[in-house]
Parts: structure tokens; C-alpha cells; sequence
């Protein structure tokens, strides 16, 4: 396909194909690049991704949107030139080639939201394809009326007017695609980014461990952070030499549930550290289950291996 509007960009010296195959060639790259990089690392042990691949998908989702939005402004530019001065255009050969896209375009809208549809929450990718395929698929029935209206006003006479059409139908497109690209880079931009919890949700933190005070004799260190839609809540509870890790994790079920409601996509961790009283350190504490996925160095780890 891609090869076809390349080959139909130049025969017909459209600005609307042009539009397309930009378009077809960004979807293209980040496909190629989300096919690459989550096979590799679907294929590396586990142990080395403990924390999954999305944010592959959320980098492919910004792909797109920055290999899209200087194409979009340069063709806004050049269609804005040959808007001033059109050139001969070859709406019969143009029509061929959307319609062949039209299909394409129709099928795989149709299959990208039937996979939508099984998923209450799709991957940002997914959600990046069928914006892709859904603005295909109407843009080229657009394309189709506006290149046959064009036809007509050419054979009645009307050049000028016939031959602007085609960069006016190419502002249009690249007007949708510079739009639909920023808001694929804007919203993925920050789901790249950890971001601590706003002032609210930690307050919502501290009040489920003061309803849950009685379970536990201190509190260690907080940590709290937002990884795109999803919340990461890690507490370091101290517990009594007599707490099982059974109660332990009735304890932390309890809270998880106390805090769903708050955070729609959560990923909740108690941290159980044990007061072990000694002569030289009436004080310390150790832990009672080391989490080796906990990405936060402590203390207590390094001075009780």
C-alpha cells in the first residue's frame, strides 16, 4: 500500500494522496518499531521486566504523534502554496487508489474495534490504531466524494476551481492529523514520566493507615507514585514479632480495597518490617519479606542482608 501511494502521489501530483501515504508511512514506522521492541522484550526472561513492557506502547503512541505532527505542518504549508497556484491534478487515477484504501482502511477499523470492545481498558497502541484507521476510513469516503465533485467541476469547465479541491482537501487532512498527533503526544508524554501523587491522594493514604492503626505498631517510609494511569502505593508497616504473614496479607487485601476506590488502576504493596529489640540497638528493625521488586532502595535491606 504504501508503495502504491508513493507510486499515485507522483503520477497524479495530488497533495490529498501526499497526505495519505505520510500518514500510512508514520503508521508504518511505529509498527515496525512496536513490533520490534515488545517481541524482545516478550522474549527476555520475565525476571528482567517485572514491571511489564506498557510503557513500550505508551513511547509507540508518542512515536506516531512526533513523526506526525511536522508532516502534518509541512503539508498544511505546501497545499497552502498550491492553493494560491494549483497545479494539474490527476483526479482519475486518485480515485483508484482511495478506494483501494477505503477498503483497507474500513476492515481494519472494523477489526481494531471489535479487539476494543473485548477490553475495558485498551492499550494506549490500541487506542492509537483505531484513531489511525478510524479517521482512514472516513477521510477517504471524504476524499472519494471530493475527488468525483472535482472531476465534474473540471469537465464542466470550472479549472481553477476543480484543481483547488485537491490542496484544500490536503489542508483538511493535515489539519486532523497535526491535531490527532498532539493529542497522541501529549497524552503518552506524560505517561513516560513517574509522577508523585498530588496532595489529595496522599492525604487518602494517610487516612486509610490511620482507620488501619490498630493492625500495626508503626509506619516506615511512604512510597507513592503515578506511572501513566496506574498508582503505585508501597508502605513499610512495622508489625510485632507475633504477626504472621498470613494476617500480613489480610492486612494489606484490606487496605487494597480500602484505597480501590480512590485509584482506578492500583498497585498496592505492604512492606513488613518486624521491631526486633536488642541490647546495642533497642531500636531497629528488620524486614520481615525482602521485596526484590520493590524499585526502592532501604536502609534496613543493606544493614540486614
Amino acid at each position: 500500500m504504501l508503495a502504491l501511494f508513493i507510486i499515485s502521489s507522483i503520477l497524479t501530483d495530488s497533495s490529498t494522496i501526499l497526505a495519505i501515504m505520510i500518514q500510512f508511512a508514520a503508521s508504518i514506522a511505529v509498527s515496525l518499531f512496536a513490533l520490534i521492541t515488545l517481541r524482545a522484550a516478550l522474549n527476555q526472561n520475565t525476571f528482567n521486566f517485572p514491571y511489564g513492557a506498557g510503557k513500550l506502547e505508551n513511547f509507540s503512541a508518542f512515536l506516531q504523534g512526533a513523526l506526525l505532527a511536522p508532516s502534518a505542518a509541512y503539508l498544511i504549508y505546501s497545499s497552502t502554496l498550491r492553493l494560491i497556484t494549483p497545479g494539474d491534478v490527476s483526479y482519475g487515477l486518485g480515485l483508484i487508489t482511495v478506494g483501494i484504501s477505503l477498503l483497507r482502511g474500513a476492515y481494519l477499523w472494523w477489526w481494531v474495534s471489535s479487539l476494543m470492545r473485548r477490553f475495558p481498558q485498551p492499550s494506549p497502541l490500541l487506542q492509537s490504531y483505531f484513531i489511525d484507521y478510524k479517521w482512514a476510513a472516513i477521510s477517504d469516503v471524504g476524499i472519494i466524494l471530493a475527488f468525483l465533485l472535482a472531476s465534474v467541476l473540471v469537465q464542466g469547465g470550472y479549472y481553477g476551481l476543480g484543481l483547488r479541491v485537491d490542496p484544500l482537501l490536503a489542508i483538511i487532512i493535515a489539519g486532523f492529523l497535526l491535531q490527532n498527533s498532539i493529542v497522541l503526544v501529549v497524552r503518552n508524554f506524560r505517561s513516560l514520566v513517574d509522577l508523585p501523587l498530588p496532595e489529595a491522594d496522599q492525604l487518602k493514604i494517610l487516612q486509610t493507615l490511620a482507620q488501619r492503626h490498630e493492625s500495626y505498631e508503626n509506619i516506615g517510609t511512604i512510597y507513592s507514585r503515578s506511572s501513566g494511569k496506574t498508582r503505585f502505593i508501597e508502605l513499610e508497616l512495622v508489625f510485632s514479632g507475633n504477626v504472621s504473614l498470613e494476617e500480613i496479607e489480610i492486612l494489606r487485601q484490606t487496605m487494597e480495597a480500602d484505597l480501590s476506590p480512590f485509584f482506578q488502576d492500583l498497585s498496592f504493596r505492604i512492606i513488613p518490617l518486624q521491631r526486633a529489640r536488642t541490647e546495642k540497638d533497642p531500636g531497629s528493625e528488620t524486614a520481615i519479606g525482602k521485596d526484590a521488586t520493590s524499585p526502592h532502595p532501604r536502609e534496613d535491606d543493606r544493614a540486614n542482608p
